[in-house]
């Protein structure tokens, strides 16, 4: 239970930071707080189910799998890429590498969100972190902060902020290599 709190609390620092930051240096304008108990436990309950699917199929199989047949790091490279691929596009159309290489930065940042949540599983071998991580990153970019095209229900906050102009920020990328620095020098001997 410590590492889902430990993860959990993570992937909340990271958007907090992140969305925080951007207001304060006013890049974003808040136009817009609405807030419906209802819809958002519906949305902690989906964001569950998802981010447990997620974190069993990438990090609990493939980033697994692929340790056992190469060094544990070309396999945290590989099995992060896969996060990217799944995460820039999933929907019944196919498969376009375009919407991948369309932000490179946002490409990136999600690509070291998965190193991150990876290199975790690879010193303790828990996916509760992984799965904490992955629940409060999901549900407070999509729901709370409406970062992309959430357009279900209720979101809490709405701006003037792109997804892509938040999920490819500079600022966003300096607290997630923060937060893989912090993760490998606290586990790397465990």
């Amino acid at each position: 239970m410590n590492d889902f709190i430990l993860g959990f609390l993570l992937g909340f620092g990271l958007m907090f930071l992140g969305f925080g930051g951007l207001y304060v240096f006013e890049f974003l304008t808040v136009n817009k707080v609405k807030f419906s108990l209802n819809h958002h436990l519906l949305y902690v309950f989906v964001f569950s189910i998802v981010a447990i699917g997620e974190e069993i199929a990438i990090r609990g199989f493939i980033l697994q799998n692929l340790s056992s047949s190469f060094n544990k790091y070309i396999a945290l490279i590989l099995s992060s890429l896969t996060f990217v691929l799944i995460r820039v596009y999933v929907g019944t159309w196919g498969f376009d590498l375009g919407k991948v290489s369309g932000a490179p930065v946002v490409s990136l940042n999600l690509f070291l969100f998965g190193v991150l949540l990876g290199l975790y599983y690879i010193h303790r071998k828990t996916l509760w972190f992984p799965i904490g991580a992955n629940l409060s990153w999901s549900y407070l970019s999509k729901p709370v902060f409406n970062l992309g095209d959430w357009r279900v229900g209720e979101q809490i906050f709405h701006h003037n902020l792109s997804a892509n102009d938040f999920y490819g920020s500079i600022l966003l990328t300096f607290l997630i290599i923060t937060g893989i620095v912090f993760v490998h020098k606290r586990y790397i001997s465990g």
